[in-house]
Protein backbone atom coordinates (compact mmCIF):
# COMPACT_ATOMS: atom_id res chain seq x y z
CA UNK A 1 0.00 0.00 0.00
CA UNK A 2 1.18 3.51 -1.22
CA UNK A 3 1.26 6.35 1.43
CA UNK A 4 -0.39 9.62 -0.08
CA UNK A 5 3.01 10.87 -0.48
CA UNK A 6 4.24 8.19 -2.73
CA UNK A 7 0.68 7.50 -4.92
CA UNK A 8 1.61 11.23 -5.57
CA UNK A 9 5.10 10.73 -6.54
CA UNK A 10 4.02 7.89 -9.03
CA UNK A 11 1.52 9.77 -10.81
CA UNK A 12 4.41 12.47 -11.17
CA UNK A 13 7.05 10.06 -12.02
CA UNK A 14 4.61 9.22 -15.03
CA UNK A 15 4.65 12.67 -16.50
CA UNK A 16 8.38 12.64 -17.42
CA UNK A 17 9.83 9.79 -16.13
CA UNK A 18 12.01 12.20 -13.95
CA UNK A 19 12.30 10.94 -10.66
CA UNK A 20 14.05 14.37 -9.13
CA UNK A 21 10.96 16.98 -9.99
CA UNK A 22 8.60 14.21 -9.34
CA UNK A 23 9.79 14.20 -6.04
CA UNK A 24 9.45 18.01 -5.56
CA UNK A 25 5.65 17.27 -7.61
CA UNK A 26 4.84 15.14 -5.22
CA UNK A 27 5.65 17.51 -2.36
CA UNK A 28 9.19 16.37 -0.73
CA UNK A 29 11.94 18.55 -0.17
CA UNK A 30 13.51 19.79 -2.94
CA UNK A 31 17.01 19.96 -0.49
CA UNK A 32 16.88 16.05 -0.63
CA UNK A 33 14.06 15.58 -3.77
CA UNK A 34 17.23 13.58 -5.63
CA UNK A 35 18.15 10.80 -3.44
CA UNK A 36 14.10 10.71 -2.22
CA UNK A 37 13.71 9.78 -6.02
CA UNK A 38 16.08 7.28 -6.26
CA UNK A 39 14.94 5.66 -3.13
CA UNK A 40 11.78 5.48 -3.93
CA UNK A 41 12.10 4.33 -7.70
CA UNK A 42 13.64 1.06 -5.55
CA UNK A 43 10.50 0.50 -3.41
CA UNK A 44 9.03 -2.36 -4.63
CA UNK A 45 5.38 -1.04 -3.53
CA UNK A 46 6.51 1.89 -5.71
CA UNK A 47 8.10 -0.12 -8.81
CA UNK A 48 4.66 -2.21 -8.82
CA UNK A 49 2.83 0.80 -9.12
CA UNK A 50 4.41 2.38 -12.11
CA UNK A 51 4.68 -1.10 -14.11
CA UNK A 52 0.97 -0.86 -13.54
CA UNK A 53 0.48 2.48 -15.15
CA UNK A 54 2.71 1.99 -17.64
CA UNK A 55 0.54 -0.84 -19.11
CA UNK A 56 -2.49 1.23 -18.23
CA UNK A 57 -0.62 3.82 -20.66
CA UNK A 58 0.03 1.21 -23.53
CA UNK A 59 -3.24 -0.43 -23.31
CA UNK A 60 -4.31 3.48 -24.25
CA UNK A 61 -2.40 3.94 -26.99
CA UNK A 62 -3.72 3.71 -30.38
CA UNK A 63 -0.63 4.71 -31.92
CA UNK A 64 0.92 1.53 -32.63
CA UNK A 65 3.68 0.33 -34.99
CA UNK A 66 1.27 -1.28 -37.56
CA UNK A 67 -0.82 2.61 -37.85
CA UNK A 68 2.37 3.91 -38.54
CA UNK A 69 3.64 2.72 -41.28
CA UNK A 70 0.39 2.45 -42.79
CA UNK A 71 0.37 6.21 -42.26
CA UNK A 72 4.02 6.58 -43.75
CA UNK A 73 2.99 3.89 -46.61
CA UNK A 74 -0.30 5.97 -47.69
CA UNK A 75 2.05 9.43 -48.31
CA UNK A 76 4.77 7.53 -49.97
CA UNK A 77 1.82 6.36 -52.49
CA UNK A 78 0.11 9.49 -52.63
CA UNK A 79 0.61 10.84 -56.12
CA UNK A 80 -0.67 14.19 -54.73
CA UNK A 81 2.06 14.45 -51.77
CA UNK A 82 4.70 16.65 -52.32
CA UNK A 83 7.59 15.20 -54.02
CA UNK A 84 9.96 15.25 -51.23
CA UNK A 85 7.61 14.06 -48.80
CA UNK A 86 6.79 10.66 -50.68
CA UNK A 87 10.73 10.38 -50.86
CA UNK A 88 11.05 10.94 -46.98
CA UNK A 89 8.29 8.41 -46.41
CA UNK A 90 10.14 5.73 -48.81
CA UNK A 91 13.01 6.55 -47.34
CA UNK A 92 11.51 5.67 -43.62
CA UNK A 93 9.69 2.24 -44.93
CA UNK A 94 13.21 1.16 -46.64
CA UNK A 95 14.83 2.46 -42.89
CA UNK A 96 12.40 0.24 -41.32
CA UNK A 97 12.68 -3.02 -43.78
CA UNK A 98 16.58 -2.51 -43.41
CA UNK A 99 16.96 -2.40 -47.25
CA UNK A 100 19.54 0.66 -47.14
CA UNK A 101 22.95 -0.88 -45.11
CA UNK A 102 25.47 2.07 -44.96
CA UNK A 103 28.86 1.14 -44.66
CA UNK A 104 32.36 2.96 -45.22
CA UNK A 105 34.91 1.30 -47.85
CA UNK A 106 38.02 3.46 -48.48
CA UNK A 107 36.63 7.02 -46.71
CA UNK A 108 33.71 6.84 -49.07
CA UNK A 109 30.37 5.99 -47.73
CA UNK A 110 28.33 3.23 -50.16
CA UNK A 111 24.54 2.25 -50.08
CA UNK A 112 23.89 -1.04 -50.43
CA UNK A 113 20.26 -1.46 -51.88
CA UNK A 114 18.72 -4.75 -52.58
CA UNK A 115 15.80 -4.47 -55.07
CA UNK A 116 12.21 -6.72 -55.07
CA UNK A 117 13.64 -8.91 -58.18
CA UNK A 118 16.95 -9.80 -56.21
CA UNK A 119 19.16 -7.61 -57.99
CA UNK A 120 21.60 -5.68 -56.41
CA UNK A 121 23.08 -2.11 -56.89
CA UNK A 122 25.33 0.24 -55.27
CA UNK A 123 25.38 3.70 -55.54
CA UNK A 124 27.32 6.71 -53.66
Amino acid sequence: MLTPKQAAFVREYMIDLNATQAAIRAGYKEKTAYQTGAENLRKPQIQQAIQELHKVAEEKCTVTLEWILSQIAAIATDEEARTADRLKALELLGKHLGLWEKRQEDGEHVVHIIFEDGLEGFAD
